[in-house]
């Protein structure tokens, strides 16, 4: 710790950096008690700055701007830390300046512009060194922390301009000028350039910077407040602007309460210096020089990092993201996805876990996808059919502009339709799609449904042609035939896997046969009640991929469902096995179908639930639970639209089965 000395003239008064040793008049050899508990306060520092950081880096949390300055005030810190071991040896009495601490007292007081010269001289430069890194952090720390707070608000405050307008330039402004006045400051001070009423207008100053960041903060927020409501709205803000908006209140939220703990810090260190100034408090008072000048190494960093360390795991609460879900970014970069992958025989690698596009409404579709990105997903399985394809492939398309994400860091899927199983249509479709997604390439394309309906209608006709009787106008184009069309669109480098979804084992067999290109992925519905395991042993000789689709039987839609189906979410096996696990009964499920070899998409439109699902790789069912879901099943098919299909020659399945 440094302690001041005040050397008094007619025209100044200065304070220097110097630590007085051994005087057996002034009674300033240092207590053991202060320094244990010194140290002991290192020790707890020490621990808060590196979970802060720990944090800031590796969980996505803050912006990239905010997390380079959290990282910089570590930095800063470990300097002074760093001062205090330069320090210790003169603490402990081992080193002295000059033969008494009265000779270099009244040299300083009767000569103060020789203070510099005298440490060179008598080889106490890192003496000297420390102090200059304590005066330093004193004056800087705690604004670079109001700087987090005003970057965030500046963020949210410019979000029509947004898109257009990086608000980088405003850290690097609030870093370079913090830094560099508080750098300016320290250097006059060591060098004894202040005249008299230097010590008002210096704390005074600081203390008013301090309630200027305070208000500018809280203008800004003020102001998204007043505006919150207008971020749902599409036609107020654009899509990337109304993604960008959410991320910069939750982080701006978050952050509020550091504006608060850096004004008591501001405050705390600059009016300590007038008291001193004045003589409220004795020079050489070893308790008081503690406790007002010693703690300056700590103050920041154990009230400014523990307060951002609870805003983080409060907004996380409240977020409701589980603990050990890993949202883990790199200074702006994309979140890691979740999960594992399955080598295609294609040879390309698809993540076992999908987040599904169907019957995400209009108007959500997008925003959903992209939530879904953010959490973790890197499979998004989409379709024409769904009728909410091009809204995807916007928030997909937004979100990866917005997190500079590379195409191939993600797995899009989509399926051919009923309606353009010809060769021609289904060529068409294809590039289509990949107009819509704006890429060269899928990385998977499934026929949907092995029968046809017939093609070429506008309107409404156009995916779902009824005819007068209002069933579906079948065709019975084959289903190899559109098989065909995908293996030309592969040799073309357009799609990296051919997949069928829907399909019964005897039509699968067929494809298997005929094709040139093998299938890499086979989708169908399955979960407990509805096992698949002719199709899963038969694909798992192959090679071939199974991936699940409703793995919960879509129980929150009527669609399909009748009154008194089985619901999994109420079975009497499942629920005790997630009372065990502390689960919800889909994350059973689900770590049943990774567990048994499988691949997933999850739909839902429920953000809690995007969240919550992608909380399934910590755990592992036993062999025993593992056996008694595979018992479950019933061979009960929910998605089973034969009403209107049961005529054509290729609809796959006789009937819907009784239970």
């Amino acid at each position: 710790m440094i302690f001041l000395i005040g050397a008094n003239d007619a025209s100044y008064k200065i304070f220097l950096p110097i630590y007085i040793m051994h005087d057996a008049k002034l009674q300033t050899f240092p207590n053991f008690s202060f320094i244990l508990l010194e140290l002991l306060l290192d020790i707890l520092a020490v621990y808060y700055v590196l979970k802060c950081v720990y944090i800031t880096v590796t969980i996505r949390t803050f912006h990239k701007n905010m997390t380079i300055l959290i990282v910089l005030f570590a930095a800063q810190w470990f300097l002074v830390l760093f001062a205090n071991f330069l320090t210790k040896p003169y603490e402990m009495g081992w080193l002295t300046i000059g033969e008494t601490s009265n000779l270099i007292v009244n040299f300083v007081s009767q000569n103060p512009e020789y203070m510099v010269k005298v440490a060179s001289g008598s080889g106490h430069e890192l003496f000297f060194f420390a102090g200059f890194l304590k005066w330093y952090y004193v004056f800087s720390m705690a604004h670079a922390s109001l700087g987090f707070a005003v970057e965030r608000a500046a963020a949210c405050y410019f979000l029509n301009d947004y898109e257009k307008t990086p608000r980088s330039y405003l850290a690097v402004f609030i870093l370079i000028g913090v830094q560099g006045y508080s750098l300016g400051v320290t250097f006059l001070i060591f060098y004894n350039q202040f005249y008299f009423p230097w010590p008002y207008f210096l704390i005074g100053g600081y203390n008013g910077i301090s309630l200027m960041l305070f208000f500018y903060c809280h203008r800004y927020n003020t102001k998204v407040t007043e505006t919150i409501e207008n971020f749902s709205n599409p036609d107020n803000y654009t899509l990337a602007a109304r993604f960008q908006a959410k991320e910069n209140i939750r982080c701006f939220q978050m952050i509020y309460k550091v504006i608060i703990a850096g004004i008591v810090s501001i405050v705390f260190n600059c009016s300590v210096l007038i008291f001193i100034y004045l003589g409220t408090f004795e020079q050489f008072d070893n308790t008081l020089n503690f406790l007002f000048q010693g703690v300056f190494s700590f103050l920041c960093p154990l009230i400014i990092c523990p307060t951002i360390i609870y805003s983080v795991e409060k907004t996380r609460g409240k977020m409701e993201i589980p603990p050990d879900t890993k949202l883990r970014i790199r200074f702006g970069k994309s979140v890691m996805p979740v999960g594992e992958t399955k080598r295609l025989l294609s040879g390309y690698e698809m993540p076992v876990f999908g987040f599904g596009t169907w019957q995400l409404s209009r108007g959500i579709a997008g925003e959903r996808v992209r939530e879904a990105l953010e959490v973790g997903y890197r499979h998004i399985d989409c379709a024409t059919g769904f009728g909410n394809q091009a809204e995807c492939a916007e928030g997909i398309k937004e979100w990866c502009r917005i997190r500079k994400v590379k195409r191939e860091e993600l797995f899009i899927s989509s399926k051919i339709w009923n309606t353009f199983h010809s060769y021609n249509r289904c060529v068409e479709e294809v590039n289509k799609i990949l107009e819509e997604f704006g890429t060269d390439y899928l990385d998977l394309v499934l026929i949907h449904w092995p029968y046809g309906w017939l093609e070429g209608g506008t309107g409404t006709d156009y995916l779902f042609p009824r005819g007068r009787s209002g069933k579906m106008e079948q065709s019975t184009v084959d289903f190899m035939e559109t098989y065909r069309a995908l293996e030309a669109a592969h040799r073309q480098k357009k799609i990296r896997s051919i997949g069928l979804a829907n399909f019964n084992l005897k039509q699968i067999e067929r494809v298997w046969t005929e094709s040139t290109v093998k299938p890499a992925v086979v989708q169908v519905e399955l979960n407990p009640y509805i096992t698949q395991m002719d199709i899963r042993n038969w694909c798992s000789e192959r090679g071939i991929v199974v991936c699940a689709h409703m793995p919960i039987g879509n129980p929150g839609s009527n669609v399909f469902r009748k009154s008194g189906d089985p619901n999994l979410l109420y079975d009497d096996i499942l629920q005790p096995i997630a009372r065990g696990h502390g689960k919800t009964v889909v994350q059973i499920i689900l770590r049943w179908i990774f567990d048994s070899g499988l691949t997933a998409v999850v739909k839902t439109s429920d953000m809690k639930r995007i969240k919550q699902n992608v909380n399934v790789f910590k755990f592992r069912l036993t062999p025993e639970q593992m056996a008694q879901i595979d018992s479950l099943n019933r061979d009960f098919r929910i998605l089973n639209p034969i009403i209107g299909n049961f005529e054509n020659p290729h609809f796959p399945w006789p009937h819907r089965p009784i239970q």
